[in-house]
């Protein structure tokens, strides 16, 4: 809860300063969809997060997080505040896109974690 009132409260803030891009797509501004897509990813969304029992699937929460954030704005105000402008490749992102790239981060590293260890007990039977 408090990931995602940090990141509602800092697009208000960028938002009220002028220092920000409307973004009416997805990811990276790109167009995508119809009103009852948003709602489609909206439930596929909490019913992945109900679906995880395990409380170590911590990218997972994460990258559910991020996605919520930016649909609440999404629902609310038909597009998402992006306040962080990475010129070098030229988007605009905010806290809610980079708390996805920060769970999608968790998931790999659990993944090579998962993977060295079972590589190990290969090596010791």
């Amino acid at each position: 809860m408090v990931l995602l009132l940090v990141d509602f409260l800092s697009k208000r803030w960028f938002w009220s300063r002028g220092e920000y891009v409307e973004n009416t797509g997805v990811s990276f501004g790109w167009q995508f969809g119809t009103d009852w897509w948003w709602i489609l990813v909206f439930v596929c969304l909490c019913w992945w997060w109900l679906r995880l029992k395990d409380e170590s699937r911590v990218g997972e929460r994460v990258i559910i997080l991020g996605g919520v954030a930016n649909l609440i704005d999404r629902f609310a105000y038909g597009r998402v505040i992006d306040w962080i402008n990475l010129e070098f490749v030229g988007l605009w992102i905010n806290l809610a896109d980079l708390y996805i790239s920060a769970g999608l981060g968790i998931m790999l590293m659990d993944y090579w974690r998962f993977r060295n260890k079972q590589v190990n007990e290969n090596k010791e039977a």
